[in-house]
Parts: C-alpha cells; sequence; structure tokens
C-alpha cells in the first residue's frame, strides 16, 4: 500500500519550542509567527526562552515585593552619602548588551556552547529570583527628581522597574556571566580592555545611580562566578533541569502563597525530573496504549500538558504536522486523531514512539477487533535517543517490514523521534 492517510512530506526541520507554541496560541494567529519561529537558530530560541524567563521572574517578584510594601534592607552606614551621579545610567544601561551579545555570538557556534550561555543565565534568573521571593529588600537611596539631563532616561527606568529585587543584583550577575562568554571571542588586546572597562563602569553604575547597594552588588558577583561554573551536560537538551526548577519555583510558591495545590505539580515535575536525569522512558508504564490510574495520580499535571500542547499543536499547525512516506510500507508522522484513526487501513502495524501520550480509543478498539497491530517502544522526548534505543526500534521495524506489513510509526508532533529513527534506519542501510 503505497498511500496512508494521503501521505505528503512536509518541510524538514520543523521543531518548535514550547515557548513560540505558547506565544503563537496566545496571539491566536496560526501562520503569522510560524516561518519566523521555525527559521530562527538554536541561539536565538535560548535567547528568547531566557528573556521571557527573566521578565516572569523579575516582574513577578517585583509585584510581590511592591504589593507586601517591603521596607527591609541591607544598606551600609558608610554608604548613606554615596554621591549620585546621573551620567552612570548610560554604563548601566549596557547590561541589555551584557545578556544579549553572548547569544549573538554563538549563532555561529555549536549547540552545547549555545546551551552552557543559556543554562548559566537561567540559573542565574531562577537562583536570584528565589532570593527575592523570600528575602525581597528595598533601596533605601532616593533618586533626585530632575535637575539633570538624564531625567527621561531615569523616568523610563522607573516606568517599568521598583526599588525591590535588590540582591544578589541581577544586573551584576547577567554582566559578570556575558563578559565570562564574551571575553573570549575578543581577539585584539584593546577590544577586551574595552570590555573590562565597560564591566566595571556598569559594576559601579549599580552604585552611582542609586539601584543597588554594596551587599547586592558583592553578592551579584558571586552567583555570576556559580552559574559559570556550574558542570552540566550540554550534549543534551536540559530537560531535567527545566523540570527540576520548576518543581522548585511551584514549591516555593506553594508555601509562599500557601496554596498547597501547588505541591501537586512540583511532585509531578520532579518524578518528571528524576526519569529525565535517569534516561527513564518507562517511568509512565505505558500499557497497551493507556495509562493505569497510579501513572494519572502521579504524573497528572505533565499528561495533562502533554495532551493540550498536542491538540494545540494539531489545531496551530495542521498544514504542517501530517504523515511522511519514507518508502512504500513505512509512513511516519504525529499522534493521529479520532478521525485519522478510524480511516486506517486494516492490517496497518502502528508503532508508537511516544511515552507520554495515550493511543486514542478509537484505534486501541480496533486493535483490540483484530483490524491492525499496535507496538509501543516509547523513547522520551525532546532528548536525543541514544543509537541502542534507536537500534531496538528499528529491529522490530524490519521484522515488520520483512513480513510485507505496513507500517505507521508515530511520536507525539512526528518532528523529532520519528525522523531520528528514519535517519538511523538510512545510516544503518
Amino acid at each position: 500500500m503505497r498511500v496512508l492517510l494521503s501521505a505528503r512530506c512536509y518541510p524538514d526541520q520543523v521543531c518548535l519550542p514550547s515557548v513560540a507554541t505558547a506565544a503563537m496560541w496566545l496571539a491566536r494567529v496560526k501562520w503569522a509567527f510560524y516561518p519566523l519561529i521555525d527559521g530562527m537558530r538554536h541561539a536565538d530560541r535560548h535567547f528568547l526562552l531566557n528573556a521571557l524567563s527573566f521578565a516572569l521572574i523579575y516582574h513577578c517578584t517585583n509585584w510581590l515585593a511592591a504589593k507586601a510594601d517591603v521596607q527591609q534592607h541591607v544598606m551600609l552606614a558608610a554608604e548613606r552619602d554615596l554621591p549620585f551621579v546621573a551620567w552612570m545610567i548610560l554604563p548601566y544601561s549596557l547590561s541589555l548588551l551584557f545578556f544579549a551579545i553572548p547569544f549573538w555570538l554563538a549563532r555561529t557556534q555549536d549547540l552545547p556552547t549555545v546551551r552552557r550561555i543559556s543554562q548559566a543565565f537561567l540559573l542565574a534568573t531562577c537562583i536570584a529570583g528565589l532570593v527575592f521571593l523570600w528575602w525581597p529588600l528595598r533601596q533605601q537611596h532616593v533618586i533626585p527628581d530632575g535637575g539633570h539631563a538624564f531625567a527621561a532616561l531615569y523616568a523610563l527606568l522607573h516606568s517599568v522597574d521598583q526599588p525591590f529585587n535588590q540582591l544578589p543584583s541581577l544586573h551584576v550577575a547577567y554582566a559578570g556571566i556575558g563578559w565570562w562568554f564574551i571575553r573570549p571571542a575578543l581577539a585584539l588586546r584593546w577590544q577586551r580592555f574595552a570590555l573590562d572597562c565597560a564591566a566595571l563602569l556598569l559594576l559601579a553604575s549599580t552604585l552611582f545611580t542609586y539601584q543597588h547597594h554594596a551587599a547586592d552588588v558583592l553578592s551579584g558577583m558571586l552567583l555570576a562566578l556559580i552559574c559559570v561554573r556550574w558542570r552540566v551536560n550540554t550534549q543534551q537538551p536540559a530537560v531535567a533541569l527545566y523540570y527540576g526548577l520548576a518543581a522548585v519555583w511551584l514549591s516555593s510558591l506553594a508555601f509562599y502563597s500557601g496554596h498547597w495545590w501547588l505541591l501537586y505539580p512540583a511532585l509531578s515535575c520532579t518524578l518528571v525530573a528524576i526519569a529525565y536525569q535517569g534516561r527513564n522512558a518507562l517511568f509512565l508504564n505505558k500499557q497497551n496504549g493507556k495509562f493505569h490510574w497510579q501513572q494519572w495520580i502521579l504524573y497528572g499535571p505533565y499528561l495533562c500538558s502533554y495532551q493540550i500542547s498536542w491538540y494545540l499543536q494539531r489545531f496551530i499547525l495542521r498544514p504542517a504536522i501530517r504523515p511522511e512516506q519514507i518508502s512504500p510500507q513505512w509512513i511516519i508522522g504525529p499522534r493521529l486523531t479520532a478521525s485519522e484513526a478510524r480511516a486506517l487501513p486494516a492490517g496497518v502495524v502502528v508503532m508508537d514512539c511516544s511515552a507520554e501520550l495515550a493511543e486514542q480509543a478509537v484505534l486501541m478498539a480496533r486493535v483490540a477487533a483484530g483490524e491492525l497491530r499496535y507496538l509501543h517502544h516509547p523513547l522520551l522526548d525532546i532528548v536525543q535517543p541514544t543509537d541502542a534505543d534507536c537500534d531496538a526500534v528499528i529491529n522490530a521495524l524490519r521484522l515488520e517490514l520483512a513480513s510485507g506489513k505496513t507500517i505507521y510509526l508515530h511520536c507525539a508532533m512526528g518532528f523529532h523521534r520519528c525522523r531520528v529513527i528514519a535517519a538511523r534506519f538510512k545510516e544503518t542501510g
């Protein structure tokens, strides 16, 4: 059978991060952002992830501190007479460049380098955000109103910022991390000297613009050192780290707010992080295309979020998500909809590589009736499957192909795991 579900090829290298998918959904535009996001380099995507993480964490903790009318501080007595230097707002504004330039430089570098840069900034944001949540502090100096040439810049700064989120200084931490990754890329001595001067001016500006105190600056430098020295495996996406950070934040918010139900998704995220850290694709124990009630209790938020993501992506990217014919007997693609499952010709073997999505009830009913066959070879999403994992799927695939069966191999969306299997199949002949 040469055609299954009117299979047509869709463009190569289709891979959308969850952040991009959520952004498109919120915009309620199916295709307006698709070419832009799909064409982004890895460095640009990681920059977007970090920018959104900063905006969410920084401004939410700022809002909570303002709502609580925080007054505590760590200003030293020696800092009370520190002069206000208005023009220092200029080097203070360099923080955005120290944040963005490492990602820009990494656009031509390998993916592990991009991940290392991204994880350093993300760790700084999350660690600082947790300190802001549990130990909010307030700036004690009062900036003079007007009377200087840079009043408009200060007005713009204070229109989006508040005198909170002091220790550690993310301005300083970002400058330190940016300096660490930018400096090796500068070949000339004068360039490195200019970078050093800009970084030192930025550190000083946090004090002389009355944005931070000395303790904030020192702790920001320490935070930067911790984050650039943090040793992580950058050969794979840091899925375990992301779920671990989500678990920490959910737990912290539960204790901070008293909304104890947040501990449930925190537990789920913790268990998922452990599974990804151990590369355990069987952690959900999916059998006969569905999950037992125990898995729904432990992993309910995780399973529900994947189901919602599948529905959204099938709707938003409907023209792009379709089966692709690899050979006359072999098709790869996404998890089928109920109507697509009904349309499957009898005798097809469905090979399921998704660990996190239950199979369609319609399809499993046809399997129970003997019309179709179902095989499950779970692979973890996002991370690259090992050669051994791929070979296990390929060996089962070859057996079915040798017997003349038509195969429909699917993961969640057909973007990654199926394509890796197809590439490995061609590579091994």
